[in-house]
């Protein structure tokens, strides 16, 4: 499940790029749902979400968290509400532990959390997930966040 899918080019992508994705069924959340078909199977009511389908094995968060106000809090809801027992919950943020001086390029007025290795790896802790994996790598749109490495975190229940 892509939640914060926004208008769904992750989703997108992945049906017609990854070869895991073909025999998935990838479902797609997000309270501001823009350009997408009705048919699809993507979601802006939480509710109607979770009627629909109880649990999913993977939670993909794509740059999501940094506009959260209370990320901790969204990593617990998740899980207790509709991440499988051992299903796993993938975070992609702008690491923003390797900041320049006077490089203010992250800091975006719609992020409310900048988050490096360490405090993801806290947030994951303090959501009672375990951490697998924390990566900083060079952003694959180097126009959205040109002087920013992102994160990539995964943790499971």
């Amino acid at each position: 499940m892509d939640y914060g899918c926004n208008n769904g080019s992750f989703i997108n992508w992945a049906k017609k790029n990854a070869t895991w994705s073909k025999n998935t069924s990838i479902i797609g959340y997000d309270i501001q749902l823009k350009g997408v078909e009705k048919e699809d199977r993507f979601y802006n009511s939480y509710d109607r979400l979770r009627k629909d389908h109880s649990q999913f094995d993977v939670i993909i968060l794509n740059f999501v968290l940094e506009h959260i106000l209370d990320p901790v809090g969204l990593l617990v809801l998740l899980s207790k509400t509709i991440l499988k027992e051992n299903g796993y919950i993938m975070v992609e943020v702008p690491d923003t532990s390797f900041i320049n001086d006077y490089d203010y390029s992250p800091f975006h007025i719609q992020h409310t959390n900048y988050f490096t290795p360490l405090s993801i790896s806290r947030a994951f802790s303090q959501a009672n997930l375990a951490t697998h994996i924390i990566k900083s790598y060079n952003n694959y749109d180097i126009r959205k966040y040109p002087n920013t490495p992102s994160i990539i975190a995964i943790a499971s229940k």
